[in-house]
């Protein structure tokens, strides 16, 4: 991994042919989901958000030192979608996003995964990873450390969304979430 920062650490998506920053990764997932979203249903700024945050938190997991581990070439099995999905259900209160997060390599689970011993500990790892990923993007921080954000709160478009979404045009390819003003 050549022209890694020592000031910063640095966390990877995928590796292969090209490697891809996670932030930027999950910045374009978040991206691309809420324009996905917006043609689904353009007059709806919840499920919007909620497509979002999906693709915010889809990969929270691989802040892990055991994904770091794989993706460097030793032989690990490291689940990552628990965490994001621990995330959703714990600190947003999100359990159709947790839902979501949790199924999307294997299928939707059932929510009484998120109540087990399994989640317990992913959530602590998850809690204990904030700090990880906060540093790499901070907008998952001002989104997972902030109040509890509330999709019925009219001004949820003005605190989180870019405003030209809220104009009806959907983010640039690359634009991601901006939580808080």
């Amino acid at each position: 991994m050549d022209g890694m920062n020592a000031d910063k650490e640095r966390f990877w998506a995928h590796s292969g042919e090209v490697w891809q920053p996670l932030g930027e990764h999950l910045e374009n997932v978040a991206g691309l989901a809420r324009r996905l979203a917006l043609l689904a249903a353009p007059r709806d700024a919840g499920f919007q958000q909620l497509a979002e945050w999906c693709g915010l938190l889809h990969d929270y997991g691989k802040y892990t030192n055991c994904f770091r581990g794989m993706i460097r070439g030793e032989k690990l099995k490291c689940p990552h979608a628990i965490h994001g999905a621990a995330m959703a259900f714990f600190r947003l209160r999100a359990p159709h996003v947790a839902s979501a997060i949790a199924g999307h390599h294997a299928g939707m689970p059932d929510l009484g995964v998120l109540r087990s011993e399994k989640a317990g500990k992913a959530r602590k790892d998850a809690d204990a990873l904030l700090m990880r990923a906060s540093a790499d993007l901070p907008l998952i921080g001002r989104l997972l450390e902030g109040p509890t954000p509330m999709l019925d709160d009219p001004g949820l478009r003005q605190k989180i969304s870019p405003s030209r979404l809220d104009q009806g045009a959907g983010p640039a390819p690359g634009e991601g979430l901006r939580v808080g003003a």
